[in-house]
């Protein structure tokens, strides 16, 4: 079996439209056709978008996942965007000065066990989801009526990646995904704090990457990535070599976690998940000019 053959007939319907569209020239209208399919009326997307969390109902994390999904394609997603930035600045919990990556009705549902909602009130990486939410706002400013909303949590996000002594892997991506969409001026005010929690993270020695670590690729997606220059060309080729190196029966990757329950459902996600991933992966070893047979 090669990818194509994989994605036609193991992938979710949006995994399999985006691989056509990234690398068989495919137009972009499928993808924000089956996009369209996760996002619920108050706006926010649901239904096992992201495959850990089966809930149903909106939710931000969801909804963040869906604007990753849209940075990829280039269509006009105007409906889809409009609805989900409205959900997002709704969903802002200004008693405690965050958004919250899932909704209390997630306890209800099969998930995997970090996504438990206590748990997610007592999050000490602010930044998960709250920096990569708020690089949306700023990203579609044109569709954010609270300009008061976006410069009280852009001054948070900054004092935040201030006080951060112990990084983690997920709250420092959500914070790359806010410099990208950020003006010069943040920028500045990000990159060297973020440029050294990334180094503080990533493990550099190719037998350290087997498990669920940080490793360049993590923070690097091309070599015209912002951080890209903190790691040596050779490292980063090597790191997307592994990755290459990873490949299930030639046509797929699988995740390297599980969930320790609910089997049947994580039969499924895992499942689902190994469609989104093998579309990143294959991206992401064109991106370092890494051949695979297809």
């Amino acid at each position: 079996m090669n990818f194509k053959t994989y994605m036609q007939t193991r992938a979710r319907k949006l995994d399999l439209r985006l691989f056509e569209y990234l690398f068989e020239e495919a137009d972009a209208q499928p993808v924000l056709d089956e996009l369209r399919a996760y996002q619920n009326v108050d706006g926010g997307f649901g239904k096992a978008l992201e495959p850990d969390l089966r809930l149903p109902d909106s939710s931000v994390l969801a909804t963040t996942v869906a604007l990753q999904y849209l940075a990829k394609v280039e269509a006009d997603a105007d409906e889809l965007i409009d609805k989900a930035i409205r959900y997002l600045v709704k969903s802002y919990d200004n008693s405690r000065q965050r958004w919250v990556n899932i909704p209390s009705t997630a306890d209800e549902h099969p998930r995997a066990p970090w996504w438990d909602y206590k748990g997610a009130l007592e999050w000490a990486e602010w930044g998960n989801p709250s920096a990569e939410v708020l690089g949306y706002l700023l990203q579609y400013a044109d569709k954010v009526d609270d300009a008061s909303l976006v410069a009280t949590v852009s001054a948070r996000a900054i004092q935040h990646l201030n006080e951060i002594t112990e990084p983690e892997q997920h709250e420092v991506k959500c914070y790359i995904r806010l410099y990208q969409y950020a003006d010069k001026d943040v920028q500045a005010k990000l990159y060297d704090r973020l440029a050294a929690q990334i180094k503080e993270l990533v493990k550099t020695d190719r037998k350290d990457w087997g498990g669920y670590v940080a490793a360049p690729l993590t923070f690097v997606d091309s070599f015209d990535s912002p951080f890209a220059s903190l790691f040596d060309k050779q490292m980063l080729i090597d790191n997307a070599n592994f990755i290459k190196d990873k490949i299930v029966d030639g046509s797929h990757w699988e995740p390297t976690w599980g969930w320790g329950r609910f089997e049947q459902e994580w039969a499924q996600a895992k499942k689902d998940w190994s469609g989104k991933l093998t579309v990143e992966n294959l991206e992401l070893l064109k991106a370092f000019g890494i051949k695979v047979d297809a």
